[in-house]
Order: structure tokens, then C-alpha cells, then sequence
């Protein structure tokens, strides 16, 4: 969903600006995704935009701020999706060097996805104070939706990033399972049925990320209770790294997926707000 919206948000840019040159990811930036990068879709020419010469100082500040804001949200969207894919497939119990392997990995995409998001927002500021300088309102008014929407998509990679955050750090602090002590635990739990309040805090069930409608209630494991209590054995043994690493994976691809909206208001402000920017439009 989100890899469309964004050929969308790039095939509305690239009809308006028609540029050349390549624009460079800001520094620390991860590389896209390489079946984004290597598909046929109009990825480049949107990333062109920064290095357009517009014939006038306004329109090439609009150029610089629209091309990097609009580059580090596509950047994010191909780091995320990677992300997504590396921790449906991660292995985090049977080995012992993969665990902190991946804390390192997933550390180091955090801090690159919130360096891009961070320093792209304020970009996004800086573009939709410089539309006070637009020549008519309509650009104006233009160039204000288009900040705001890639604004919005950058914060909500945000989000999605300090969620991320938050699984790597339970990853850090909780030890593998192993299939062998997952089966042990079962065993136990059938021999000698649990009951509410058996067990200690430090024997998490599950995983539940943050829910903002609800504060941080949720970004910590749901601890067994009168209010969730199994009789099954199943539901009573301590769950694999791996696993949960599963689930986050489903969660961050559900969550990454409603940047789509603010990207797709975003494409839709392109043509009326860099239009008249475009080099055959703009008087010497």
C-alpha cells in the first residue's frame, strides 16, 4: 500500500518538474530498498528535484525544501519496509549471536529513520513559511497543503519508528526461548494447571505495542490476570524472541500504512504548488 502511494506522491511530482540530476539522500541516510530503487518507477526524477536551477531565488528554495523533505519520507517508506521484512524473517533464539546482532540493527535503523524524519520536518517548516513569499494565493494555499501532508507522513514515521524502538529495547532485555524450554514450560503448565496470579512480572505472554489512544498502558507485555486468564497450557509458556519479532513486523507494516494518506494528499499538491515553479513556467 505504502510502496504505491509513494509511486503515486513521485509520478505527480515528476509530471510537474520533468528534471535530471539526482538528488543525495541527507547524510547518515540509509539506501532505499532495492527492489524500490531498481523498479522502473519515476523514483529518480522526484529526487532530481533538489538539484534543479530555478530562474528565481524563490523557486529554488521551493525546489530544495519540497525535493529533500519529499526524498527522506521515500526514504523512510524503503527503510521501513526492509524493517518489516527483516523481522519477519529474523531468527532471535537458536543462535546466540543473532540476538545482539539484531539490537545493533535495529538500533542503528532507528536512529536513521528519526535523523531523516526529524531534519525532513523542519525542512517542511522552513517550505511552508516560504509560501508566504508565493507570487499568487493559489500557490500559496498549494504549497501549505503540500508541507502539511509530508509533515504529517514524516511524523507518522515517527511513530512508527519509536515503536520500533520499543521492541528492540524488550528484545535487549528479555533472554532467547528456546523450542525445548517452550515445551518444558507447556508440560508443566498441563501437569499442574495454572491459575490467576501464578506468575512473576518477568514473564511476559505476549507482546502488545503502544497504543497512543491509550498512552504508554500498552507498550509494556500484558502480564497474565484475572482479566486475560487461559486455562490452556499453551498460553502459559514464555514466547520466542522470533515470534514476537513476527508480529512486530505485521504491526509496523499496519502502522506504516496510514503514511499512505498523508502521501497521497501530498501528490495531490504538487502540480499547483511546484507547477508554476517549473523551469518553462517561470520569467527570467
Amino acid at each position: 500500500m505504502v510502496r504505491h502511494t509513494s509511486k503515486a506522491l513521485i509520478a505527480a511530482a515528476c509530471v510537474t518538474f520533468g528534471c535530471t540530476a539526482a538528488l543525495a539522500a541527507p547524510d547518515g541516510a540509509a539506501s532505499p530498498a532495492p527492489e524500490v530503487s531498481a523498479a522502473p518507477s519515476p523514483l529518480g526524477p522526484l529526487r532530481e528535484i533538489g538539484r534543479v536551477h530555478a530562474q528565481t531565488a524563490f523557486c529554488q528554495a521551493v525546489y530544495d525544501r519540497g525535493g529533500l523533505a519529499t526524498s527522506a519520507a521515500l526514504d523512510n517508506d524503503a527503510s521501513l519496509a526492509q524493517t518489516s521484512a527483516y523481522l519477519s524473517h529474523v531468527e532471535l533464539d537458536d543462535n546466540a549471536l543473532n540476538k545482539p546482532k539484531a539490537v545493533v540493527e535495529m538500533h542503528q535503523t532507528y536512529e536513521a529513520l528519526m535523523g531523516r524524519a526529524r531534519s525532513a520536518i523542519d525542512v517542511s517548516k522552513s517550505l511552508r513559511k516560504l509560501a508566504d513569499d508565493a507570487p499568487t494565493p493559489e500557490q500559496k494555499a498549494a504549497l501549505i497543503a503540500y508541507a502539511n501532508a509530508i509533515g504529517g507522513a514524516l511524523h507518522r514515521q515517527e511513530l512508527v519508528a519509536a515503536d520500533y524502538l520499543r521492541f528492540a529495547v524488550y528484545v535487549e532485555a528479555h533472554q532467547p526461548v528456546t523450542w525445548q524450554q517452550q515445551e518444558h514450560e507447556q508440560i508443566a503448565a498441563s501437569l499442574s494447571p495454572p491459575h490467576p496470579g501464578d506468575y512473576q512480572l518477568h514473564m511476559p505472554t505476549s507482546w502488545q505495542p503502544s497504543d497512543p489512544a491509550l498512552g504508554e498502558s500498552l507498550a509494556y507485555p500484558q502480564m497474565p490476570g484475572d482479566f486475560n486468564f487461559s486455562q490452556d497450557p499453551r498460553d502459559h509458556v514464555t514466547p520466542r524472541l522470533s515470534d514476537l519479532a513476527k508480529a512486530e513486523s505485521a504491526h509496523l507494516t499496519d502502522e506504516h500504512g496510514k503514511v499512505a494518506g498523508d502521501e497521497l494528499q501530498a501528490a495531490t499538491a504538487v502540480p499547483a504548488a511546484f507547477g508554476p515553479c517549473a523551469p518553462g513556467n517561470t520569467a527570467p
